[in-house]
């Protein structure tokens, strides 16, 4: 078993090959090999371009990890003395024969095709006519159109050469013949998963084969007798993905049967079936063996016995005739497993779901390495399974908590943190995919582990704020996206804007509105518009466009005396005051008064923040002079008392709950010499910050110049109480810089 080795590992990234980024750069740049034809829309490989097979088949493979493979990419490989194809991976696309044709013609060693639905009688014709090099053939998840018992196919003969047939999930793919020979004489390797026995039973003659797997193949009396004739098996599997389906008669009988019909076996999957019988010990010659069917194997164990889902738990049993076993019934078992059924989801899951039971049942989890790898491996190979990344994501959260968050680098942090937001771009309609990936991403230090993909987290945010039903997820996403807003500034703030995110605040605030119902989500969804708004003109333009203040009073209205949600909603305002051009919107005689009924009646159990927050917006509105002010009722001399009144009453020893990333906004105000209460007001809450906060907002203050400015304000106003405020705030500034010497360390000594 794998030690925290593994987790070093995950974490080493060497760069990039340099042949790899040449792909790369090919498959983005596709028309430095090729043009297009005009008319066709083929894509023709320039006259001076040669490419061998390692360069197209890697081609081939990351062009279709990127971008959808259609005919006309196909067409570059047309000439098949100027490019080469010994393998041909092909999977989620739909081609027409032409395009296959294309491929086929450089009759390939290795064809697979995967989650395809072009396959038809023709696309079979076209295999068997260019298949005189094919040893192996893969068809997984095909969807085969238009197929008939009596398809006559063309060259069968070609097919003795063929070594591996898999075939799992056909869909239409009804009569085995269809596309093997009755007389496969060099088959070593055969997967026939899900088919029906009648259509398996019809191949004869496998002497050579080798390994045969009939995974969720209906149990049957001619399915034994038809493997039993295969002496030369070594591995079968036999495995089904729940015990309902797995049920044989006489299983016992069965499995004796089996194991001593094939003296080569050494690999035997049993899972979800119940061939491991009942559980009581067999005697054989004085041999015990806790599985009936297999005690003539006690002397001669297998290299590896199946039994992951057994009926009656048969995987913890203790006579077992196997030197490694894929079960539940401990840590080894079902690591075991998980590697033995990485390549069937309906299984991994559960497997990953034993895992969750693990972590959860230790406190420390020794294999926590190779546990990580087994997930984060199967939610990138199965982006698109939902039942995959719901137990993943669930499995990264405890993992994550039980690693050491210095033991994972950066290069296995963007890795987890990518294979999340892949599952919730695949799944963004399920709530139980999309919580389960947020809830894990905060186990990193959100927002600032995201932020290489900004964009992107954003738009998975908005996508399930609008789209989600589920109320704890929806929240969730909007706490994330405030989070998001709070950690940024500059253009990444403006992208909020310009992807609709406040547009979609608004939209969660007037769904509220209309339904006069609080919750949570219309608060979040107010601070993360206050965050959105900072220092952001172009957002606070938007939000003033779509009808912000509207929302605004609607929500006073509304919701009265929710103090939270008053506090965000004047910090906003307070963004959108700070942008002069914006300022002549504010004088709208409803919002006006109700900054006066807010500062003139507030009882609230939290008023200085409230108070501050508006008085605030009230100072900067001033700042633009009397005959800036339009509204007549309430007047401006009127709205100056009432500020006076209320700064009158603040402590400069209160605290807030306020963030501020720049000083220049309040200073500005402390420039305004034609109303003294603008002064007043700045002087104030510049002496609150650096008395309250004194280590971040004196620094900041005399970083961006206030010392200067506060010393003119000193030697030219006349106002006691800015006068007052200023010389406290000089002060503060003063014992910080003293402070600050004192705690810097002392240059050593060099040695000369």
């Amino acid at each position: 078993m794998e030690s925290d080795e593994t987790l070093i590992n995950l974490n080493k990234k060497a760069p990039d090959l340099l042949f790899n980024q040449c792909i790369h750069l090919l498959v983005d740049n596709i028309n430095v090999i090729s043009t297009e034809d005009q008319v066709s829309k083929r894509r023709i490989l320039n006259d001076d371009i040669h490419l061998p097979s390692t360069i197209c088949e890697q081609f081939l493979e990351v062009y279709q990890k990127t971008k959808r493979l259609t005919d006309d990419i196909c067409f570059l490989f047309n000439d098949v003395d100027r490019t080469g194809l010994t393998k041909i991976k092909i999977f989620n696309c739909k081609l027409t024969n032409a395009g296959f044709l294309c491929l086929m013609q450089h009759k390939p060693v290795y064809l697979e095709l995967k989650n395809c639905n072009f396959v038809t009688k023709k696309t079979m014709n076209v295999i068997y006519q260019h298949c005189e090099n094919l040893k192996y053939l893969k068809f997984l998840n095909i969807h085969f159109q238009h197929a008939t018992d009596r398809m006559k196919l063309s060259r069968q003969n070609d097919w003795y050469n063929i070594n591996s047939i898999e075939i799992s999930h056909p869909r239409g793919m009804v009569t085995l013949p269809l596309f093997i020979p009755k007389h496969s004489l060099n088959l070593t390797y055969l997967d026939m998963s899900y088919y029906a026995p009648k259509h398996i039973t019809l191949i004869k003659r496998l002497h050579s084969l080798d390994t045969l797997i009939l995974f969720n193949v209906q149990p049957c009396k001619d399915i034994i007798e038809w493997i039993c004739q295969m002496r030369t098996l070594k591995k079968l599997d036999l495995s089904h993905s729940n015990e309902s389906s797995g049920a044989y008669v006489n299983p016992n009988d069965v499995l004796s049967r089996l194991v001593t019909s094939l003296p080569h076996l050494t690999h035997l999957d049993i899972s979800g079936t119940n061939l491991a019988g009942s559980g009581a010990s067999v005697i054989d010659g004085g041999n015990v063996c806790d599985i009936p069917g297999l005690v003539t194997r006690v002397k001669r164990p297998l290299e590896f016995l199946g039994l992951y889902k057994t009926s009656q738990s048969a995987c913890t049993r203790h006579d077992i005739p196997a030197r490694e076993i894929s079960g539940d019934g401990n840590e080894k078992q079902i690591l075991i497993a998980a590697s033995a059924y990485f390549w069937r989801p309906s299984l991994l899951h559960h497997v990953i779901n034993d895992i969750i039971y693990l972590i959860l049942k230790q406190e420390r989890v020794p294999y926590m390495g190779q546990v990580l790898r087994i997930v984060l491996n199967a939610m990138e190979t199965y982006k698109n399974n939902k039942h995959i990344h719901i137990v993943g994501n669930a499995a990264l959260y405890y993992i994550v908590r039980h690693i050491e968050k210095t033991n994972v680098g950066l290069h296995l942090k963007r890795r987890i943190i990518k294979v999340i937001m892949d599952g919730m771009e695949a799944h963004e309609q399920d709530s139980p995919v999309l919580r389960n990936g947020f809830l894990t991403l905060t186990q990193f230090k959100f927002p600032k582990d995201v932020l290489h993909e900004y964009e992107r987290m954003v738009q998975i945010l908005l996508d399930t704020i609008t789209t989600c039903d589920e109320r704890n997820t929806q929240k969730t996403a909007v706490a994330l996206l405030n989070s998001l807003a709070c950690h940024v500034s500059g253009t990444m703030k403006q992208f909020l804007g310009e992807e609709e995110g406040l547009s979609t605040m608004l939209w969660l605030i007037e769904q509220r509105i209309d339904s006069t119902e609080y919750d949570n989500i219309l608060e979040i969804a107010w601070s993360t518009l206050w965050n959105m708004t900072d220092e952001t003109p172009k957002n606070c333009k938007q939000f003033l466009d779509r009808g912000g203040i509207r929302y605004f009073l609607y929500c006073m209205k509304y919701f009265p005396y929710c103090e939270d949600l008053l506090r965000s909603m004047l910090g906003l305002m307070g963004n959108v005051a700070e942008v002069a051009q914006l300022r002549p919107v504010l004088m709208y005689r409803p919002f006006v008064y109700a900054l006066h009924r807010i500062l003139k009646y507030s009882d609230y159990d939290d008023g200085f923040e409230i108070l501050y927050n508006a008085a605030g917006v009230l100072a900067n509105m001033l700042a633009d002079g009397p005959e800036a002010w339009t509204v007549s009722r309430p007047s401006r001399p009127r709205m100056l008392n009432l500020l006076y009144d209320v700064i009158e009453g603040w402590n400069l020893r209160n605290e807030r709950n306020i963030n501020y990333r720049s000083l220049r906004p309040i200073l500005a105000l402390l420039r305004v010499t034609h109303t003294p209460l603008c002064q007043i007001w700045a002087s104030f809450a510049l002496a609150n910050l650096t008395f309250v906060s004194p280590n971040k907002y004196c620094k900041l203050f005399i970083d961006e110049g206030g010392l200067d400015i506060v010393h003119q304000v000193l030697q030219s106003v006349q106002n006691v109480d800015v006068l007052l405020h200023s010389r406290i705030l000089v002060q503060n500034c003063s014992s910080y810089m003293v402070q600050a010497v004192i705690e810097e360390p002392e240059e050593e000594n060099m040695d000369i």
